[in-house]
């Protein structure tokens, strides 16, 4: 039978040392092979609060249990069953560690420790303490929302893993999951199970008909697809993925099916047009991807051998036509490159039927079209392209098969750097020539185009990657975009074009370069690496996307609407109020000079007669935008000397353009020293940048993910993101999550790797808690150090106070007062995290 769960009173947060004690705890025992869950305000094992932390062992006797750490059990949210190692483990930044009951004298295994281990709890605060039934723990969870740590412990398949494989791992976490329900009918964090199970099964079924799955994760999907059939059988949203799924998979058999008999067959290129819709799922079958080089091996060689038969049939037109098919498989083949120009030179300079002629002669009948061709010779001679290309196009609307119109035709497009179209346009010229010197000037200019396709690709690569390194994004579009006019088909070109698109906010254009990508790229000389790259990114954009109504009004830093009730924005932590003044303990206040909506300097005065002022912070905003990009430390501008540029780590993201692209870590971010005020880079320029979610030109979630790079950078006035304390301008850079709410953020060093890391929680567009960390060698939070932590609090929606927590053992507060709905003052307590002051806050009417 299932035990009742009585969730008990919750204890306000205690601070010890550097930690959060939490009160409320949920125990889950296999108890004869039923669940049972167990909750309480207290815990003890043996009659104690704390436990032991172990390095893993088979065995440990009394005397090593005395030499491992000792931890107390609230400051550990989640002790769980490692069901691999049969012990019961607490994760750790350093790697897993064994927890093991204190108090045993013999010692023992990991799990005959526990059994022996007496539970007992206290709920309501009861001085009494219960003891718990025997059997396995399965998990001890410690939390604040208990039944929310519950949900989310139950819904992580790897926290179930079995030796005996995924399949028992997902019974494992079925059952469990279904217990639970049954248990605790009434919770919503429970309830809230199903949606999860529901968005997750939908997430790996669109990754599946996306292709970007290996076979082990297609059958992943299918256990999973067993399990919500098993635990939600009769639910409509998850009935109608399962059938979706069924249809896919009928789909990727028949096709495969066809595929296999067209390879069996040598029909190699009707293999390849059928494959052509089926290519995203190259990856999830290995065999397929070997099948499709054999096919454009296999395809390259027949057309080859048609090639020569029609050679010696002197059929150039057929031969030019196989061996074209055979360059677009494998377009490194240079001697069938070599032979395409033979069979291009046989077709178009085969004898060619003598020119009609009026009674007026040769000459005096092309005598108006040498004199329209000479004016467009002088205009490109001149440089004037625009008249050139008007004389051109009147000339050939007369005389379209006049030569040396269409040689001029091919240097015009060869000035405009469109070099493909003007070999298109030399092929056309050398079916209508005759005579030796015709043909040689053809040759001449073909020659000319080929050689500056050659040399413009080495000098793009070369100012791209500068470019880039100086984050000039739009001005590396535009030399891509370039370089495309020239060749149509570069895969790279095409690839680079598709990403800088997506990271200038283009998606519509990203989509079309990458289905041109892919198109150009399906060939021997294509990069599987890019290509699955491609398809990831093409899939992420063919999904649906809700655009969530924006209300509210601007904000004065990040100029997104923010909803009334919103006090920190997600995108620069700037606070959402207009702040009229702070009063500071100590003989200091802080004056924010507004106009309308913009907040154009903070000034910070010592109470003196007459006052001083200390420190002067200033605002520069984008006039095309309305939010701030820069802000200066204004204190010293009236001074003779120059404020000096900051000097920062400008991340850079030419990664993503290799062919074997890995995803940069925060601590790979590069310095490149000062850099010069140039206008297609937000980081340059005097003062300290503000590069925010919201900027309309970059999108920086995007570039994170791609990349792995953090272009994100805001201001705060103190190094703890205070919202009413100005010390100094602090700049820090910002990684940002997919809906552009800040969930990390480095405090800026030059040139230096930050030792520290700031972790955000938010609850849809409300900040919940702010925590600082040490950072580990590997550039991520070291978890069991709080360095700093604030907690934030609402009621009916609104921000009432903030709990700070610092490396002192004092903690403090923010109290916000409200007239109705309208935030009046706000009150902080004295802080020693940054000066030891309190403060009175008070807010512009509006």
């Amino acid at each position: 039978m299932y035990l009742p769960v009585c969730f008990a009173r919750l204890l306000p947060f205690m601070f010890l040392g550097a930690h959060i004690a939490f009160p409320a705890v949920i125990v889950i025992l296999d108890h004869e092979g039923t669940y049972q869950f167990l909750s309480a305000d207290f815990l003890q094992v043996n009659a104690k609060d704390r436990i032991r932390v172990c390095q893993p062992g088979p065995t440990f006797t009394a005397k090593q249990l005395s030499q491992c750490s000792s931890q107390k059990l609230a400051q550990i949210e989640i002790l769980h069953q490692d069901f691999v190692r049969g012990a019961l483990v607490a994760p750790s930044p350093g790697g897993t560690l064994f927890a093991l009951p204190e108090g045993s004298k013999e010692g023992g295994s990991p799990k005959a420790l526990w059994q022996q281990a007496q539970l007992s709890v206290s709920t309501g605060g009861a001085k009494q303490a219960t003891a718990l039934p025997n059997g396995e723990i399965i998990a001890i969870l410690s939390a604040t929302n208990p039944d929310r740590l519950l949900a989310d412990y139950l819904s992580e398949e790897a926290n179930f893993t079995l030796a005996a494989g995924r399949n028992a791992t997902l019974q494992l976490q079925g059952r469990l999951i279904a217990a639970a329900t049954k248990a605790m009918p009434q919770s919503e964090a429970i309830k809230s199970i199903r949606a999860r199970a529901e968005i997750a099964l939908k997430k790996n079924v669109d990754r599946v008909n996306s292709g970007l799955v290996e076979l082990q994760d297609l059958e992943e999907v299918r256990k999973r697809v067993e399990l919500s059939r098993l635990l939600y059988p009769a639910d409509p949203p998850q009935i109608l993925i399962r059938d979706r799924f069924a249809a896919l998979e009928l789909k990727l058999r028949q096709t495969q099916s066809i595929l296999k008999a067209l390879a069996i067959g040598g029909q190699w290129d009707a293999y390849l047009a059928l494959y052509r819709g089926f290519q995203q799922y190259e990856f999830l079958f290995p065999d397929m991807q070997d099948t499709f080089r054999k096919a454009l091996e296999s395809s390259r060689d027949q057309h080859k051998l048609l090639a020569q038969s029609r050679f010696a049939l002197k059929d150039c037109g057929g031969a030019l036509s196989h061996l074209r098919i055979g360059l677009k498989r494998d377009p490194s083949d240079l001697l069938a490159r070599e032979q395409s120009e033979t069979a291009r030179v046989c077709l178009v300079r085969a004898p060619r039927a003598a020119k009609r002629s009026t009674g007026l002669g040769v000459e005096a009948e092309m005598a108006p079209a040498l004199r329209t061709n000479d004016f467009v010779s002088r205009f490109i001679q001149e440089a004037k392209l625009d008249s050139a290309e008007k004389s051109l196009t009147d000339g050939l609307k007369l005389y379209p098969d006049f030569p040396p119109l269409r040689l001029s035709e091919a240097r015009l497009l060869e000035k405009r750097s469109k070099l493909r179209e003007a070999l298109s346009v030399l092929d056309k010229y050398d079916s209508l020539v005759f005579s030796q010197t015709q043909w040689d000037e053809g040759d001449k200019a073909r020659r000319d185009i080929e050689f500056q396709m050659l040399k413009g690709r080495d000098e793009r690569m070369s100012r791209l990657t500068a470019l880039l390194k100086s984050n000039r994004f739009g001005s590396a579009m535009a030399l891509v975009k370039e370089g495309l006019a020239s060749d149509s088909e570069d895969q790279d070109l095409l690839f680079r074009a598709a990403i800088l698109s997506l990271m200038l906010r283009q998606p519509v254009e990203s989509k079309a370069f990458l289905t041109r990508y892919l198109e150009a790229s399906q060939s021997l000389s294509g990069s599987p690496t890019r290509r699955r790259q491609a398809f990831s990114i093409l899939s992420g954009l063919e999904q649906p996307k809700i655009d969530q109504p924006q209300v509210g009004a601007s904000h004065w830093l990040s100029h997104s609407l923010l909803p009334d009730n919103i006090l920190y924005d997600p995108a620069s932590l700037g606070f959402n109020r207009h702040i009229a003044r702070v009063n500071g303990s100590q003989k200091q206040f802080t004056e924010f000079q507004w106009k309308g909506d913009r907040l154009e300097a903070i000034q910070v005065y010592a109470e003196e007669k007459p006052p001083r002022m200390i420190l002067k912070t200033r605002f520069g905003y984008d006039p095309a935008t309305g939010a701030v990009i820069r802000v200066f430390d204004a204190t010293k501008e009236d001074a003779t000397a120059k404020p000096a540029d900051p000097v920062l780590a400008q991340p850079q993201v030419n990664n993503i353009f290799s062919d074997e692209p890995t995803a940069a870590s925060a601590k790979s971010v590069l310095p490149s020293g000062r850099q010069a005020t140039d206008v297609g880079n937000p980081l340059s320029g005097q003062g300290f940048p503000v590069l925010l979610s919201t900027n309309p030109r970059l999108d920086l979630p995007i570039i994170e993910k791609l990349t792995g790079v953090q272009l994100g950078y805001t201001v705060a006035g103190n190094r703890y993101f205070h919202p009413f304390v100005w010390e100094k301008p602090t700049v820090f850079r910002v990684s940002y999550d997919e809906s552009g709410r800040v969930k990390y953020a480095f405090p800026e060093a030059s040139g230096k790797t930050p030792a520290e890391i700031y972790e955000f929680v938010w609850a849809g567009q409300q900040l919940q808690q702010i925590s600082l960390y040490p950072q580990l060698a590997d550039a991520s939070a070291d978890k069991s150090k709080i360095l700093y932590r604030r907690s934030l609090t609402y009621s009916d929606g609104k921000l009432v106070n903030e709990k700070i927590i610092g490396p002192s053992a004092k903690p403090a507060s923010i109290e916000y007062k409200y007239q109705g709905q309208q935030l009046i003052s706000a009150e902080c307590s004295e802080d020693s995290t940054i000066d030891g002051r309190s403060r009175k806050v008070i807010f512009a009417v509006h």
